[in-house]
C-alpha cells in the first residue's frame, strides 16, 4: 500500500487514528489506496482495485501503465490529470474500469492537458470503461465529464464511455462523454458511447477548435441541449466515419462554424434532426439518414450553409417543415443563404406539413443532380431548387431487412443511375456494406451499392457478416439473437455487462452461410439470472466486428 504523510495524522484524536488505522490495515489487504500527488510506473491486476482519495496526476515526461482487469474507484469527487503520458490498454473481456465509489456524488473524470504541446507520446486508452464522471463549475472544470482532452494528443479505442454528465456553469462547457478542446491528434475509434449527458453541446463527443478522427463507434442515448451525439463547433474539423448515431434524444449530429467530413454513418432513430449545421462546411456523403423527428429539417437542416449532400439515403424521417432536408438562412448584417448541392441522394417516405421531402425558405436554393426525390414535382418538394439533370421521381424498390432495409433490389431505378462523372465526388471506397462504391464506372443512387447477383432477384448480397437486432427488446425473460454470414466462416457471439465484463459466450464456432439464430435467456455462464440493465452483444467473424444494445427488464 502506498505510504501516508505524517500530516494526514497530526489533527486526529486517538480514537479517531486508531479507526483510521484499522480501516486502513483491513483495506490493505483487498484494495491499494492511493492519497493523491504525482503518479507513475505500473497499477497491477493483483493488487487492485485502487481507490483514489485524492487528486491525481502523471506528470509530463511520466508515464502511468494500467493492466487488464484493474478497477480505479474513486472515493470522493476527484480527477485524474494526465500530463504525461497514460497506457490503459484492457482486453477483451477483461476491461480496466474506472468509476465512482458513490455514483451520485461521482468523480472529475479522466483530464488529459497539454501533453500534444509539451511533446508527449500518446496516451492509449483501449477496453476501458469509463463510468461516473461529473465535470461542473466554471469552465473548463465543467466540460468533459467522462474524458476531457485540451491540447492533447491521445488514442481511445473499444471503450466503453457510460453515466457521464456535465453541468452548467460559468463559460460554454459539453461533452457529457468525451470533450476535446484544441486537440487535433486524438483518434475516438471502435467505442461504445451511451447514456451520456450534457446541459450543453454534445450529449456523447464535444469537440471545439479539434479535428479527431471519430470512426466506427455505437452513439446512442446521449442527451444534450444541441448535439445529442456529437456537437462539433467553433472551427473544428471533424473527420466522422463509419458510426451509427442513434435513438439519441436531440439533434444527432450539430455542426457550427466547422467543417465537417461525415461519411458512411448510420444516422437514425434520434429524437431531432439527423444533422444540424450551422455557419459551417460539411461534406455529408454516404449516410443513411433514417427515423429521425425534429421540428424542422428530421433528416438534414442546415442555416446559413453551404453543404455538398452525395449519396445519402434520407428516409422516413418527420418533421412540421423539411422532413427529409430543411434549409435556411441566416442574418448577420447581410443574409447568408443556405445553397446546399445534392448528388446521387435517394430522399423519400419523410413527412411534414410543407415540404415533406425538401423544403427550402426564403432566399436559399438547392441544386439537385441525379437523385431520386419522392414527389419532386408534384409537392414533395417546397421553395425554390435547380433540377439540373439525371433527377427521377420513382418507387427505389429497396429490398433490404434487418438492419440495412433501405438496400436497394436488383429491379431498383437507383442502379447505376447516380452521376456518370464521380471524380469530383470524394466518394468512399465502399459504402455502408463494404461493397465497391463505384462499380465499372458507374454509381447507384443512395447510400448503397447494390453488386450484380446471378439468378436471385430482389435479394441481398452482402460481403460482411451482420448482427440484427435483438427480438424482443426490452425483454424478459429472454431475447433472440440472430447473426448473418455471407460465407461459412468461425464465429463467436457473446454478451458483455455494462462494465464489459463477459457475461456469456452464445457462439464459439463455425456457423454456417445465412442466418444463425440464437436464444440468450438472460443467464450468465454459469445458469445464473442477470440482473436488470443494459448488455452488450458482440458478434467477431473474422475481421468483422459487429455490436448490438439489450434491455433486460426484470
Amino acid at each position: 500500500m502506498k505510504s501516508l504523510s505524517n500530516h494526514h495524522f497530526n489533527h486526529l484524536s486517538a480514537p479517531s487514528l486508531l479507526l483510521l488505522i484499522l480501516t486502513l490495515v483491513t483495506s490493505s489487504t483487498l484494495a491499494e489506496i492511493i492519497p493523491g500527488g504525482e503518479i507513475s510506473g505500473t497499477w497491477t491486476v493483483s493488487e487492485s482495485p485502487y481507490l483514489i482519495t485524492g487528486e491525481i496526476d502523471v506528470p509530463a515526461g511520466s508515464t502511468l501503465t494500467i493492466e487488464p482487469g484493474v478497477e480505479v474507484r474513486f472515493q470522493g469527487y476527484h480527477q485524474f490529470m494526465v500530463h504525461g503520458r497514460l497506457l490503459a490498454v484492457g482486453a477483451q473481456g477483461d476491461s480496466i474500469v474506472f468509476c465512482a465509489e458513490d455514483p451520485g456524488t461521482g468523480w472529475h473524470g479522466l483530464r488529459f492537458l497539454d501533453t500534444a504541446t509539451n511533446g508527449q507520446l500518446a496516451s492509449e486508452l483501449s477496453y476501458c470503461v469509463v463510468q461516473d464522471g461529473r465535470a461542473y463549475g466554471n469552465c473548463p472544470d465543467n466540460t468533459g465529464g467522462g474524458l476531457y482532452l485540451s491540447r492533447a494528443k491521445a488514442e481511445i479505442s473499444n471503450c466503453l464511455i457510460t453515466g457521464n454528465e456535465s453541468t452548467n456553469g460559468a463559460g460554454s462547457w459539453g461533452g457529457g462523454g468525451i470533450a476535446c478542446e484544441y486537440s487535433n491528434e486524438v483518434t475516438i475509434t471502435g467505442c461504445q458511447i451511451v447514456g451520456n449527458s450534457t446541459g450543453g453541446d454534445g450529449g456523447g463527443i464535444y469537440l471545439y477548435w479539434s479535428s479527431p478522427a471519430i470512426f466506427d463507434n455505437f452513439i446512442a442515448d446521449n442527451n444534450a441541449t444541441r448535439g445529442a451525439g456529437i456537437s462539433a463547433v467553433m472551427y473544428s474539423a471533424a473527420d466522422i466515419r463509419g458510426n451509427q448515431i442513434s435513438d439519441n434524444a436531440g439533434t444527432a449530429v450539430y455542426l457550427s462554424g466547422s467543417v465537417a467530413w461525415l461519411v458512411n454513418n448510420r444516422i437514425e432513430n434520434n429524437g431531432g434532426s439527423g444533422i444540424d449545421c450551422f455557419l459551417c462546411d460539411a461534406n455529408i456523403i454516404g449516410n443513411l439518414i433514417a427515423g429521425n423527428d425534429a421540428y424542422r429539417g428530421g433528416g438534414i437542416k442546415m442555416t446559413g450553409c453551404d453543404p455538398w449532400i452525395t449519396n445519402n439515403t434520407i428516409a422516413d424521417n418527420t418533421a412540421s417543415q423539411g422532413g427529409g432536408v430543411y434549409a435556411t438562412f441566416h442574418f448577420v448584417g447581410v443574409i447568408v443563404p443556405s445553397l446546399p448541392v445534392l448528388t446521387n441522394n435517394l430522399i423519400f417516405g419523410n413527412t411534414a406539413t410543407s415540404g415533406e421531402q425538401i423544403s427550402m425558405a426564403n432566399n436559399c436554393v438547392a441544386m439537385l443532380r441525379y437523385c431520386n426525390v419522392q414527389d419532386i414535382e408534384a409537392g414533395g418538394v417546397s421553395g425554390t431548387t435547380t433540377l439540373v439533370e439525371g433527377n427521377l421521381d420513382l418507387p427505389p424498390l429497396c429490398a433490404g431487412s434487418g438492419e440495412h432495409p433501405y438496400v436497394l433490389g436488383q429491379n431498383s431505378p437507383c442502379r447505376n443511375a447516380g452521376t456518370p462523372d464521380c471524380s469530383a465526388l470524394d466518394l468512399p471506397d465502399e459504402d455502408l456494406l463494404g461493397h465497391d462504391r463505384i462499380s465499372d464506372g458507374c454509381v447507384d443512387i443512395g447510400a448503397y451499392e447494390l453488386l450484380d447477383v446471378v439468378a436471385v432477384p430482389d435479394e441481398i448480397v452482402s460481403l460482411t457478416a451482420v448482427l440484427l437486432p435483438s427480438y424482443p427488446n426490452p425483454f424478459n425473460p429472454r431475447t433472440t439473437l440472430t447473426f448473418r454470414l455471407p460465407a461459412e466462416r468461425y464465429a463467436q457471439l457473446d454478451i458483455f455487462d455494462l462494465a464489459g465484463r463477459l457475461v456469456i459466450r452464445v457462439w464459439d464456432g463455425p456457423a454456417a452461410a445465412g442466418m444463425t439464430t440464437l436464444v440468450w435467456d438472460g443467464v450468465d455462464g454459469r445458469g445464473r439470472q442477470m440482473p436488470s440493465g443494459t448488455y452488450f452483444a458482440r458478434l467477431v467473424a473474422g475481421d468483422v466486428v459487429r455490436t448490438g444494445v439489450m434491455m433486460l427488464v426484470r
